[in-house]
């Protein structure tokens, strides 16, 4: 009964104690930072937090679960973290709290649900075209977004399949610039860090596109023969607008890099041939360039021309005919044929009016004695054939023929017979013997060719005239004119027969060698040129600066110079003229500057200079336009000035009749009332301006009158008719009175008006001023007129009067 007792206090004792220790553990709150749902890799944190009684904390040991699984054993730390979140966490945590050194007393949280998912990375591109289409050259770039947008990731961009990474980066950004079209493929991306990565989530397509073609080489003609102009075109396509340059190759750079696509030679050659392509790039675009494939290019050489001896008989003798022959290789046709002959070294000629394939001799001497060659011209490709090589002809003297005593007997005396007997070399037979004399040929006269009145150097423009001079004094010669581009490709300036060769506004075609050949119908029969005069035309180019600049406001200094290049030795005398909108401003001066002291705007327009050598050639600068601005006051104010100056200039005048009369020797001051003295009448052969005496309208009159008198009446003839035809001017001074209230200004005295007009003074219209054109000019008053007695009457005067009249309203 006792023990039973002891027991039961004992029971009832840790109950109570186990009721206190219940009452002390408050509410615990389970908490999850940063989500309940992150993704792999992330860091995870729980918090198990109490709500009331606020026990200490050295009092509690917390243990946590995951489901029924523990995951720590006491401890005295309130959170629980997961440094690196895998699928694996994904759960339903709990927190058990105890209070220290009694482990029966517990205190459990709600279950927080924590969801660890896998991530995935997703590309994007940023094309710069807003309608998505990429081309070669643009700036691409891709972006690698993974969930989470996780810190610290490095990532890794894939072409084509998962193999190796072309890029691994720690920014999430891949930029291609420029892209180029081995750049078109599928693409993914994926991030990572130490322990995991994301799973890729999509591929794209980035398909680049040619921003131009890969350029092709043609070269024109197919055949080519020396000679012949070739030309290289490269063709490529670009899209979106883009300009091309262009560059063509034959080993090195030829030296080209422009928007022209092709290239020109001018003169194939041999050293010509190889292999040519061109290169294509997008101007102001960061794109490879593109080449075309290699091209060949084969010159043939021209067709040769060979000289043979037609029937050749071997040797030739002085007197026999030969006829020498062109023959070309291959079978073109429609040549034209050029013989030449070379007697001395640079002593060579074109044998004139010989055109055809064969050239013939008849009767040749020892002068036809020399090397003979052919060239050949047509108007297809093969445009030309060059001689092989010329042929040598050799002339040898006819046999001779000796003369000897026959059965000589020395010595000979007087009345002996002799007999002279003509022995001939050889043993040719058939002889008709005769007697010739014995002549000791001279060597022909020589032919030089100088520039008439030389000047050095040469330009463009240039008239140039060159002489041929004949040593000796010979007569009576015809000139042949000969000029040489190439090696062995000379040619006769037809129609050219005089002594002097002129070359009018030469160009740089006109360059070479010139010589000139002589014939007449006398002996010596030929002169021959001594050697070739070598003419070099050169080019000078004109340029217009203009200073301070091409735009100048009114009232400022201009200057125009012309400024000259080229490659003389030392300036030449020239002479400039300056043209505005084609109009000759300023002609053939010294001086090289156009100065325009105040630039108004008339100045304004398209001007150009022009330099003329001594030798007359002219050369023109390109345009340039001038631009004159300004405040159109300027010019009003420059108007204005000039009109008052003018006006001055009329009162002085004015002023001047008035007290000493008009400075004119035909000017009369007329300063009477006597109306016959300054009045013609149509019928005494006059005009009649005015009515000019009329002091009872105003005693201060003063007036113009312009007469002309026809000649027969200044010869007394009264019954010449009259000139119908007058313009005549009225200075009119008229005053208007001072105004009163309610009414209009009266005339004053102080208006000067100047009436301009043109009648026909008939005895009907000779009075009227209808079509008076009035003007203000300056005012001043005037002075009373002072009388005096009217001058003699002058049949032939001029008369210049200045007279007021009356205001018409």
């Amino acid at each position: 009964m006792q023990i039973s007792k002891v027991y039961l206090f004992i029971g009832l004792t840790v109950r109570m104690f186990s009721a206190q220790e219940t009452e002390l553990l408050p509410k615990f709150t389970l908490t999850v930072h940063p989500h309940d749902t992150v993704w792999e890799g992330d860091s995870v944190t729980l918090t198990c937090l109490y709500e009331t009684n606020n026990p200490k904390e050295k009092e509690l040991t917390y243990k946590w679960y995951r489901e029924l699984t523990p995951l720590s054993e006491g401890i005295l730390q309130n959170q629980y973290k997961i440094n690196s979140a895998q699928q694996s966490h994904t759960g339903n945590y709990w927190c058990e709290v105890t209070i220290k050194k009694s482990s029966t007393k517990k205190k459990k949280s709600d279950k927080m649900k924590v969801t660890v998912k896998e991530r995935t990375s997703t590309l994007d591109v940023k094309p710069e075209h807003s309608d998505r289409r990429i081309f070669e050259g643009d700036e691409v770039t891709l972006h690698c977004l993974a969930d989470g947008n996780p810190v610290g990731w490095t990532y890794k961009l894939y072409k084509g399949t998962y193999g190796n990474a072309i890029k691994r980066q720690m920014a999430n950004t891949f930029t291609f610039s420029p892209v180029t079209l081995s750049d078109s493929s599928w693409y993914c991306c994926q991030a990572e860090n130490r322990m995991f990565y994301t799973k890729p989530g999509n591929r794209i397509s980035l398909h680049v596109s040619e921003l131009f073609t890969k350029p092709t080489l043609t070269v024109t003609p197919k055949v080519i023969w020396e000679g012949d102009t070739v030309t290289l075109k490269c063709q490529s396509v670009g899209f979106l607008g883009v300009q091309l340059l262009y560059e063509f190759y034959k080993v090195s750079s030829l030296g080209q890099n422009s928007r022209k696509d092709t290239y020109t030679i001018q003169s194939a050659q041999q050293s010509h041939m190889g292999k040519y392509w061109c290169e294509a790039e997008a101007e102001g675009k960061r794109i490879m360039k593109k080449n075309s494939d290699n091209v060949p290019v084969t010159v043939k050489e021209c067709p040769k021309a060979t000289v043979k001896v037609k029937n050749e008989k071997i040797p030739v003798y002085v007197g026999d005919t030969v006829t020498m022959e062109c023959l070309i290789e291959n079978s073109f046709e429609g040549w034209k044929y050029r013989w030449y002959k070379k007697n001395q070294p640079f002593m060579e000629h074109q044998i004139e009016w010989y055109t055809h394939q064969t050239y013939t001799i008849l009767s040749v001497t020892q002068s036809d004695s020399g090397e003979y060659w052919c060239n050949a011209s047509r108007n297809d490709s093969p445009r030309y054939a060059q001689s092989r090589s010329p042929l040598t002809l050799t002339i040898q003297e006819c046999p001779k023929a000796t003369v000897k005593v026959k059965n000589e007997k020395i010595p000979v005396y007087v009345g002996d017979t002799v007999t002279l007997e003509c022995l001939i070399e050889n043993s040719f037979e058939g002889w008709k013997y005769r007697c010739f004399d014995l002549l000791f040929p001279v060597e022909c006269p020589k032919a030089t060719v100088k520039v008439k009145n030389e000047k050095i150097p040469v330009y463009v423009g240039d008239t140039v005239t060159l002489e041929c001079l004949i040593e000796n004094s010979f007569e009576g010669w015809k000139y042949r004119w000969y000029k040489k581009n190439q090696p062995f490709m000379e040619h006769q300036i037809e129609g050219y027969t005089q002594r002097t060769y002129t070359i009018q506004s030469v160009t740089q075609s006109d360059s070479g060698q010139y010589w000139c050949n002589a014939s007449r119908n006398d002996s010596p029969r030929y002169a021959q040129s001594r050697s070739p005069l070598s003419l070099t035309i050169q080019a000078m180019h004109i340029t217009l600066k203009s200073s301070p600049g091409w735009s100048v406001k009114v009232g400022d200094s201009l200057n125009l110079t012309c400024t000259w290049t080229g490659n003389q030795s030392s300036d030449p005398t020239l002479h400039f003229s300056f043209l505005k909108d084609n109009v000759t401003v300023k002609n053939r001066s010294a001086s090289a500057v156009y100065n325009i002291k105040q630039c108004d705007k008339s100045h304004a327009g398209t001007y150009m200079c022009v330099a003329e050598s001594p030798g007359g050639g002219k050369m023109y600068s390109t345009e340039m336009e001038i631009e004159v601005w300004g405040s159109p006051l300027t010019a009003a104010l420059v108007s204005i000035g000039l009109v008052l100056f003018l006006l001055v200039l009329l009162l002085l005048l004015f002023v001047y009749h008035k007290t000493r009369g008009l400075p004119c020797t035909w000017s009369k001051n007329i300063r009477t009332k006597q109306k016959e003295s300054d009045v013609s009448t149509p019928g005494e052969g006059g005009i009649k301006m005015d009515s000019l005496n009329k002091e009872e309208e105003n005693s201060s009159m003063v007036y113009s009158e312009l007469v002309y008198l026809p000649d027969d009446k200044k010869k007394g003839n009264s019954t010449a008719e009259s000139s119908t035809e007058v313009v005549y001017s009225d200075l009119v001074i008229e005053k208007l009175k001072k105004k009163k209230p309610g009414k209009k200004p009266a005339k004053t005295l102080e208006n000067v008006y100047a009436d301009v007009m043109l009648n026909y003074a008939t005895d009907d219209t000779a009075a009227k001023f209808n079509n008076a054109v009035f003007s203000n000019a300056v005012q001043e008053k005037v002075q009373k007129k002072k009388k005096y007695g009217p001058p003699a009457v002058d049949p032939s005067a001029l008369y210049a009067s200045v007279l007021p009249r009356k205001h018409k309203k």
